[in-house]
């Protein structure tokens, strides 16, 4: 690591709460965790769960492309990954009242589940 001493500075790589690229991994992540409960109850089920895939990444990548983003664009960008992520936490919530049990998820999934869920609530 390199040691900073001025106290403005801060290293360019650190992620914020409200960094696009945080919801941006959560839905991604979330997908994954919907693919894994889906399996385990694919019986009960006539069709896949739907997650707007590809939608949300066009919209990601759309921005995240950009050189120079206006707060409205940044605002906007967000607004829509938290509207994907929160769709994708409610479906896991549908699939785990339909019997989906999270034990088919890795501990280190389960954790990923709680703390983008702790990011959508910021």
């Amino acid at each position: 690591g390199k040691l900073i001493i001025d106290g403005t500075c801060a290293p360019a790589d650190l992620s914020y709460p409200t960094d696009l690229n945080l919801l941006n991994q959560g839905r991604i992540k979330t997908e994954k965790i919907i693919d894994i409960l889906y399996k385990t109850i694919k019986n009960q089920l006539h069709q896949k769960p739907i997650t707007h895939r590809q939608i949300a990444r066009k919209e990601y990548l759309k921005v995240a492309k950009k050189r120079q983003l206006t707060r409205k664009e940044i605002r906007k960008a967000i607004k829509k990954q938290l509207k994907y992520v929160s769709k994708n936490l409610t479906t896991i919530d549908l699939r785990i009242k339909k019997g989906a049990s999270l034990e088919s998820l890795s501990k280190k999934q389960y954790k990923t589940l709680l703390v983008v869920s702790e990011i959508h609530g910021q």
